[in-house]
């Protein structure tokens, strides 16, 4: 049986863990699933009950966790934000300038 642990430290270093799950393929082999919603490393930890953990392939001898980086998703209109001076006037034939952040639909940006 795999034991499965993913997660990462939020920005007040409290851990953040991922629920995943696990099933066999077609061919008996177990593949690993889960749904991360926040931006930035996640460290990895495989292990088979009773035997260890399993490391990265070409990994060498390291015991550290395999880290996986997830990156934001595409912009989400609804959670972007535009400010700045250029939003609230301008005057024909000056310079206006505003700010733009985006963010993707769980708010990373």
């Amino acid at each position: 049986e795999l034991d499965v642990s993913v997660g990462r430290c939020d920005e007040n270093g409290a851990v953040l863990q991922l629920e995943c799950s696990v099933a066999l393929d077609q061919f008996g082999c177990p593949f690993v699933t889960c749904l991360p919603t926040l931006a930035g490393t996640y460290n990895v930890s495989v292990s088979i009950k009773g035997k260890g953990k399993i490391r990265e392939k070409g990994g060498g001898e390291s015991e550290d966790a395999l880290e996986i980086v997830v990156m934001s998703a595409k912009a989400h209109a609804s959670q972007c934000k535009a400010y700045g001076a250029g939003m609230e006037k301008a005057i024909v034939g000056a310079l206006s300038e505003f700010h733009v952040s985006l963010f993707d639909k769980f708010g990373n940006a």
